[in-house]
């Protein structure tokens, strides 16, 4: 039989126990990470051309780590399909605020084309970035 002054001490071992068992990621606040970067193939008619060029590929990611409302500025229009498309199957763990996934926005990734063993530096490389046509990566 529980006494009368057991059952606030039984309260409170259980309401340490919920607050010890929650899981550590659940009270932490972080930034969004990247679990499965992006993975661009290089266009074949750019790497007959030899044509070299970056990407700043701006866009947000969701509650559930995916990224959306992808927008991409390059060097040159070869490029920007494949930064697009390798941004879009990329993986993040989302933002978290208190434990809690939130939408993280204007995240800019920055992805260079290069030939194996050229020297393209995107420093200093004085094409400018130009926005690409807002068409959808599938």
């Amino acid at each position: 039989m529980i006494q009368r002054w057991q059952l606030p001490r039984a309260w409170i071992a259980f309401s340490i126990l919920l607050i010890v068992a929650q899981p550590a990621s659940a009270k932490q606040t972080h930034d969004a990470r990247v679990i499965k970067p992006p993975v661009p193939k290089y266009p074949m008619l750019a790497s007959w051309l030899n044509l070299e060029g970056h990407c700043a590929v701006r866009f947000a990611v969701d509650e559930a780590g995916l990224p959306f409302a992808i927008m991409a500025s390059c060097t040159r229009p070869i490029f920007c399909f494949e930064a697009k498309r390798s941004v879009a199957d990329t993986l993040f763990e989302p933002k978290r605020d208190g434990g809690v996934p939130v939408v993280r926005g204007n995240i800019v990734y920055p992805l260079n084309f290069a030939i194996e063993g050229s020297d393209y530096d995107p420093e200093t490389d004085p094409t400018p970035l130009e926005l690409c046509e807002e068409l959808p990566v599938s």
